[in-house]
């Protein structure tokens, strides 16, 4: 008579090695997406998607899932990366992965913000905040404090604001893994406390703040939007508001 552990052995076996593929295009996928190379990444997350669908791999599904909703976003389709975000939620959910799920959450939130649709942004954005902490995900609990300190400052609720970027902020300098994501997030937040001070007509306490933001983007290496975003804000802030040894006449943007 079989031993019944080892008779699941050879199953075990195979359903492995059918995920080799789908799994091996997943991190193809997700690679291409953070070189922001969209089409080659929704390319292999599709074919992804198609082999965990057939092997009924849910987790498999849901981060791809989650990825192509990425790639949507990045494109602008916001209908299609939403659609993708709640497909990949209740299985995230299934799976018990609250960290995922929590980062989903965000996303739509994100995507919310984009719409214009503030309320909503605020309701997806708590709702992760919520399970960052009961988690203990504290990478995660910063960006989430820090999109909904971007929402209030869209509302015009800056003292609201500025206490969520500050508690950001705390995090992230906390936090003992300073990995880039936790050095992104940082100055991030630090260019939207620049933002802020600018629009109290603190232009010293901007510039040093934008300032600050930049010299975090240089130190990780980073290039393209965001960097660049923070570089044209100081050029901004040059224009309108020389420094004190300088004359109006002579501010160059």
């Amino acid at each position: 008579m079989p031993i019944p552990f080892l008779s699941w052995v050879p199953r075990a076996v195979r359903w492995l090695w059918r995920l080799r593929q789908p799994l091996r295009l997943s991190k193809r996928g997700a690679a291409c997406l953070l070189r922001g190379e969209l089409d080659a990444a929704e390319q292999h997350l599709k074919r992804a998607l198609a082999l965990h669908e057939q092997i009924g791999f849910t987790f498999g599904q849901a981060a791809v899932l989650e990825n192509l909703g990425s790639v949507y976003f990045m494109r602008g389709e916001l209908d299609k990366a939403e659609e993708h975000y709640n497909k990949a939620l209740p299985m995230f959910e299934e799976t018990h992965d609250r960290k995922r799920h929590a980062y989903t959450l965000g996303y739509l939130g994100a995507l919310c913000y984009n719409r214009g649709d503030l309320d909503k942004a605020e309701e997806h954005h708590n709702k992760a905040l919520d399970m960052c902490q009961k988690g203990g995900f504290k990478l995660a609990q910063a960006m989430q404090l820090a999109l909904l300190g971007q929402v209030y400052a869209h509302r015009g609720e800056l003292d609201r604001a500025e206490e969520h970027y500050n508690r950001a902020l705390a995090i992230c300098q906390r936090s003992p893994d300073r990995s880039g994501d936790a050095k992104a997030c940082e100055a991030w937040t630090v260019d939207r406390l620049g933002l802020l001070a600018a629009r109290r007509a603190q232009p010293e306490a901007a510039r040093e703040l934008l300032e600050r933001a930049r010299t975090l983007y240089e130190q990780m290496g980073a290039h393209g939007t965001a960097p660049a975003a923070v570089a044209a804000e100081l050029r901004w802030l040059a224009a309108f508001t020389p420094r004190p040894d300088s004359h109006d006449s002579d501010a160059k943007p």
